[in-house]
């Protein structure tokens, strides 16, 4: 299937959003090391231009924030990122569900984050609901969970020095939704392992403007 040159284009706007607020102000320098990790955004599928344009600004702002630098160029993140979005209206509202794969330098998934968000359905579908505020609130709530899932053990570095003592890992607690607003929600997905990642696609939309949210594709 041929891919939308636009997916390519916002994952290109996230990374130099990016890189130009690293350069001002007091957030941290291009080229210096990133606090947690450079991350890159693989394309955003499932949504319209304008919300792909909107949240791409959001999401830039949110990193920065969070001192989390965001790289145009894939080949120098740590993670790449690849987002999933889909709406089911009903009535006159409408739910945004969103789906974001945190991929490792293999190309394994090491961690999953979903959400929703739910707004007002304007026009013929659900998107037209999804205003700066909400989209705001979306990127928000993802960079907080990327942040945190970030400063984990699992995020660290895999190789323990050769001295150290082996200790079995304890069992992680199942993740939990996390209520972040009156209007949303969001949850964590941390594998125990890359290769425990099930290959399962996100929860899908039961009245798709957007199309279903599908699963992670093969990292090219």
């Amino acid at each position: 299937m041929p891919r939308n040159p636009l997916h390519g284009s916002v994952a290109l706007l996230l990374g130099s959003l990016a890189l130009g607020a690293c350069t001002g102000g007091e957030g941290p320098v291009a080229g210096s090391p990133p606090a947690r990790g450079a991350i890159a955004f693989e394309p955003i599928d499932g949504a319209p231009s304008a919300v792909n344009q909107r949240l791409a600004g959001r999401l830039a702002g949110e990193a920065q924030a969070r001192q989390i630098q965001v790289v145009a160029n894939r080949d120098g993140a740590r993670y790449r990122v690849r987002g999933y979005m889909a709406t089911a209206r009903s009535g006159d509202t409408a739910t945004v569900s969103y789906v974001w794969d945190v991929f490792d330098p293999e190309r394994r998934r090491s961690t999953r984050i979903a959400g929703e968000e739910r707004v007002q359905a304007r026009g013929g579908d659900g998107w037209g609901g999804l205003d700066d505020a909400a989209a705001g609130r979306i990127a928000s709530r993802s960079m907080d969970q990327i942040a945190s899932w970030l400063a984990t053990p699992q995020a660290g570095p895999a190789v323990a020095p050769a001295s150290a003592p082996v200790t079995p890992a304890e069992p992680a607690p199942p993740a939990q939704p996390m209520v972040a607003s009156t209007t949303g929600t969001a949850q964590v997905t941390t594998f125990a392992s890359p290769q425990a990642a099930p290959a399962a696609a996100p929860p899908q939309s039961t009245v798709g403007t957007g199309g279903p949210l599908i699963p992670a594709q093969p990292l090219r």
